[in-house]
This record gives C-alpha cells, structure tokens and sequence, in this order.
C-alpha cells in the first residue's frame, strides 16, 4: 500500500492536468503562432552575434570568418557619427519619456470617467486608429501637414504668418518627430491603462461615493494607486528601452538636411551594416545596445523595487 499511494497519487494529477489542457487546449493553441514568431526571428538568429567578435566575410561564411575579438567594438568607440547617433537617441528617449509616458495615463483617466458609453467607445476608436496605419503612410501625411507647401504652413501663409521650416530646422524637426510619435502611439498605450482600469472593484467606488467623494478625488484616490503596479511595470519598460529606439519613425521622417539631430542608432545601424556592408561594425552596435537596454531593465526593476516594493518580478 505504501509504494500504490504515490502511483494513485501521480496518475490523479495526471488526469487532472489532461482534464484541464482538454478545457483549455484553445487558449494554448493561441500561443502557438507567437512561439513560432519569437523561434524564427529572436532565437535561431543569435548565432549571428557573432558576426560581432568577427572580420565577417559573407563568402567565407559565419564559421569560415576569422575572429578578431573587440577589433570592431574599439573601432566603434572613435567613430564621431556613432557618438552623435548616441546623442540624438537619448535626447529624443528622454524627451519622449519625460513628456509622452504620462499622456496615456492622463487619458485613459479621463476616458474612464465618461459617462456615455457611446461617445467612449467612439474616442477610443479614433485614437486607436493612428496605431494601424503604416509608418511609410504617416511620413506621407506627416510630409502633407509640415512641409513648406503643407497644411499648416499654408494656412499660415493665408493668415499672413510667416511660414515654419518643422522639417528642415532641428529644434522643430524635433518638435515635429515627438508631435507624430505621440499621435500615431498615444491610443494604443492608452488601451493598456483602460484594461487595468477595469480590473478596478467597483464597490470602492460605491463607498466612495456614498462618502461624498467628488470623481477627481476617486480618480486621485482610487483609480490612480489601483493602476500603480501597471504605470510601473510600463515605466521600466520604458525605462529599458531609452538605449534603444525604433527604426520606423526616424527613417521615415530624417532627411540630409537635420541628419545632425535625425541620425540615431537604428539608422546608423543600417547605414553602416547594410548600406555599407560593414556587417561586423553593424553588429557590434546593434549588440552594444542591447547589453546596455538589458542591465537599464535590471536597474530600473531593482532601484523600483527597492523604493515602492513593485517590480516585473
């Protein structure tokens, strides 16, 4: 009897587990696709870092290559042009992080307190819709709005206003590239504040007021400290990703004329990878960054954790 209680014991929960991956066998099926996803383009590609630590020659090979060490991280460490890309990545980052993070939390707490439900769904709606329109699409438009002959410098021109250079003065360029990044984002970061939103019990807020608090006061003293742990979480994130930026953005919307403010990593990454075929200086780059965005993340979770006690993990 002693040797059958731990056999009943193990095929008991066997057949609880196969109960339970028979009720929810969708659920996990949804997983696939991403796990294929992150196989495909995240994992079978490390091998290629590499290309870093090698004077890479596409010819010879990834294992046909000689290694040369940091051969390519010292030449990196004097290129002028990288220093500046570096520049412009964190003052666009921090700018970004300073004045664009708090946005979608002021206006998640706002949609929050809309009491028609119609008019919610239909702001929701419209702001969302920027996320889904291609980065190439809004350079297009963005060209339309801000150039010389665009909108808003036509309409200047009638108002008898002298016109704007947004796209070919660097502190406007930078207006104008923190402006539409703020647009085309705003709904979709928006949508992640709601979701915690509704996870909020609503018999605080019956309490609330039948205390007689006004709905700032809720917003201030409920909903606010009840999203904390989301705000943190996207805080670190965010945090962990101002050594890096994305490529979409500053490609479409750069040009020769603000390159000194428009060149950031992700193009100078492409620049000299591929246009250049410098493959080795690319890697050693794109590598570099994500140390750097990796210990930000442990950083940030650490010093959060120790202050207000939240972290990722």
């Amino acid at each position: 009897m002693k040797f059958n209680a731990p056999m009943k014991k193990r095929s008991g929960s066997l057949a609880v587990t196969a109960a339970y991956f028979r009720n929810h066998w969708i659920l996990y099926g949804m997983l696939v696709l991403p796990i294929v996803y992150y196989i495909l383009f995240h994992y079978k590609p490390l091998p290629g870092l590499t290309i870093a630590f090698k004077d890479y020659n596409m010819f010879l090979g990834l294992g046909g290559s000689p290694w040369v060490g940091l051969k390519y991280f010292r030449q990196v460490i004097h290129f002028e042009t990288f220093w500046i890309s570096v520049k412009n990545m964190l003052v666009l980052n921090v700018l970004s992080l300073a004045l664009g993070f708090p946005a979608p939390i002021i206006l998640a707490l706002f949609l929050n307190e809309l009491q028609s439900k119609h008019f919610k769904k239909t702001v929701q709606t419209i702001i969302y819709l920027p996320h889904f329109i291609s980065w190439v699409i809004v350079g297009g438009m963005m060209y339309q709005v801000f150039s010389t002959s665009g909108l808003i410098n036509s309409t200047l021109g009638r108002l008898g206003i002298r016109t704007v250079a947004f796209l070919s003065t660097g502190s406007w360029w930078v207006f104008t590239y923190f402006i539409v990044g703020i647009w085309k984002n705003l709904g979709w970061n928006t949508i992640i504040y709601l979701s915690a939103m509704t996870g909020i019990d609503q018999e605080i807020y019956e309490a609330a007021r039948v205390d007689g608090c006004s709905r700032f006061r809720m917003m201030r003293s409920i909903t606010v400290p009840c999203i904390m742990d989301t705000v943190v979480i996207m805080l670190i994130l965010a945090i962990g990703g101002i050594a890096s930026i994305g490529f979409e953005q500053p490609y479409v919307m750069q040009n020769s004329v603000v390159m000194d403010v428009a060149d950031v990593v992700s193009t100078y990454v492409y620049r000299v990878g591929l246009e250049q075929a410098n493959f080795s200086i690319g890697t050693a780059v794109g590598f570099a960054q994500s140390v750097i965005n990796f210990s930000l993340v442990i950083s940030a979770n650490f010093i959060s954790k120790r202050v207000s006690g939240k972290g990722i993990w």
